[in-house]
């Protein structure tokens, strides 16, 4: 924290222990981010075979200014190439800085389950049930976010949707299971759904 600063000497004086617990965390946090941003950058100037500072001219700056480094390339491996190419960032960069990001930033999903409880009594009733589960998934397909089926035992299943936040991930979940009963109940069935805690 920055206690005084005397502009005729030229001295700043700082303190470490004035600073609040949440504000070291923070700034520890931030320095470690950049860290990795950096390191991710090496990479990517060691894969393309330029010095590091031109890699840095080139994309770096760019990435840093519009998101933070290691931001930036979270949100790469998050929607791919396109976050480079609107950035006007040289297609080659970008395709060896969204193979670095995929590879090497693992994003944190969560996860919502709930039980999917679908009859259909008419002759065709498994087929039905089939159609609905993958008309479902079709409709509510995302990059973001995985939707998985699993059959517990005949008039249940298990419904996963595993996405980026937990307000996307429970939407999703809602939807895909709406989407579902609607489906079977135009098929002439019935329908219901739980989510477990």
């Amino acid at each position: 924290k920055v206690i005084r600063v005397n502009v005729e000497k030229g001295q700043i004086s700082l303190s470490l222990r004035r600073v609040t617990r949440r504000e070291r965390i923070e700034k520890n946090k931030s320095w470690k981010r950049n860290r990795k941003g950096e390191a991710l950058l090496n990479e990517v100037a060691e894969k393309v075979g330029l010095p590091v500072n031109e890699v840095y001219q080139k994309a770096g700056l760019i990435l840093e200014q519009q998101y933070g480094l290691y931001e930036g390339f979270e949100k790469v491996a998050k929607e791919g190439l396109e976050v480079l190419t609107k950035l006007d960032i040289p297609v080659d960069l970008a395709e060896v800085i969204a193979q670095v990001s995929e590879e090497r930033i693992k994003i944190k999903m969560v996860k919502v389950k709930g039980v999917l409880e679908v009859r259909c009594m008419m002759p065709n009733g498994v087929k039905c049930i089939q159609d609905a589960f993958i008309g479902a998934r079709k409709s509510h397909r995302a990059k973001d976010a995985k939707i998985e089926f699993y059959v517990i035992a005949a008039p249940k299943y298990s419904v996963e949707v595993s996405a980026d936040d937990w307000k996307r991930a429970e939407d999703l979940f809602e939807k895909v299971c709406e989407s579902v009963i609607t489906a079977i109940t135009k098929a002439g069935g019935n329908g219901s759904y739980t989510r477990k805690k």
